[in-house]
């Protein structure tokens, strides 16, 4: 099972390349992360689950 911070990087890498760019290309590729964390639903936690 690998670490949340490793996949989190791997994320990163296939999101922005596996370059490390200057502070505007991180910040892109924070921001492309950023958009599918928010509209991707796979991240929430089933409604069962979620205390009231």
């Amino acid at each position: 099972m690998q670490r949340p911070d490793d996949i989190f990087a791997s994320l990163q890498t296939f999101a922005g390349g596996n370059t490390r760019g200057s502070t505007v290309h991180e910040a892109a590729i924070f921001a492309v992360l950023s958009y599918f964390f928010d509209r991707c639903d796979i991240f929430e936690r089933p409604s069962e689950v979620v205390a009231p």
